[in-house]
């Protein structure tokens, strides 16, 4: 069950516990236990006991909630199949699994089959960093009902598809992602800025990401969630005009509705009570 505004999803090294109860702090909507591409090889057994540890303890409380997930280790290596077995037999219930390198809809479904036989109740969100499965990205987002949310994994899929990790190579793929989601109301994040000591970057990509449809951003460190953060609130000037277009549509009474000289219609309505509905979950009105 949804219990944030997933604006940033900040990964935290499970062979690095204390890290964990770091991120939860620094505020990030969705902090992710990672035993993927952060653990070394010879740490994947310790990733994977302290991982078994976190989520069988009580989450660290935050006023305004987060989310505790995990990103196992792709579907198709030993590691990952121990990580998802590892779920099942201590029935650990994270908020999510965050799944690497899907390829297709069979492997969530799979996942979600696995889950369900074992007796665990958790939400599924899915990495998109293949070239494969990019090529089936709407398949995947329809899969099952467990899904929740896209990853677009820009780095990953960069390296499979020989072009350059910026913005302007990358941005059919971000745009497809995008559009997947849409089709099943998933959100879906962008990937994150690797460079942590360039934070205007950071805020100019988010921002960016934000513009073409992006729901959020992940983070690789704290300092990056500031950015974010604000590129992905509604202003106090947009909750204004999110208002004012609800109060003229409320007065049409289902009729035509001007709103500074603009027609408004039931997509514009509809995107001004989802600002409205972010910015109550974000306690700004």
């Amino acid at each position: 069950m949804r219990k944030s505004a997933r604006r940033s999803l900040l990964f935290a090294p499970a062979h690095h516990p204390g890290l964990f109860a770091k991120a939860v702090a620094k505020g990030a909507d969705i902090v992710c236990i990672e035993c993927e591409d952060a653990v070394p090889a010879h740490k994947k057994a310790e990733a994977r006991a302290e991982m078994i540890r976190l989520l069988s303890s009580p989450s660290p409380e935050r006023d305004t909630g987060y989310e505790r997930i995990v990103r196992i280790n792709a579907l198709d290596t030993e590691e990952g199949q121990a990580d998802l077995q590892a779920i099942c037999i201590h029935k650990l219930a994270p908020d999510a699994i965050l799944l690497p390198k899907i390829d297709t809809a069979g492997q969530l479904s799979g996942v979600a089959d696995r889950l369900e036989a074992a007796g665990v109740r958790c939400e599924l969100m899915a990495l998109i960093e293949t070239a494969l499965g990019l090529e089936h990205v709407a398949d995947i987002a329809t899969s099952t009902d467990r899904l929740s949310l896209l990853l677009f994994g820009g780095v990953d899929l960069s390296c499979e598809l020989g072009c350059e990790m910026s913005w302007m190579a990358l941005l059919y793929a971000r745009q497809r992602t995008i559009h997947a989601a849409a089709l099943a109301s998933l959100d879906v994040l962008d990937m994150p800025h690797v460079n942590i000591t360039s934070l205007h970057e950071v805020a100019e990509e988010a921002a960016k990401a934000r513009e073409i449809g992006f729901t959020g951003k992940a983070a690789i460190h704290p300092a990056q969630l500031e950015s974010i953060h604000q590129a992905f609130s509604p202003t106090q000037q947009q909750i204004q005009n999110a208002q004012d277009i609800i109060t003229a549509c409320n007065k049409a009474e289902g009729g035509a509705a001007l709103f500074d000289g603009k027609l408004i219609e039931k997509p514009v309505q509809a995107q001004a009570q989802s600002v409205l509905d972010k910015a109550h979950m974000l306690g700004l009105i």
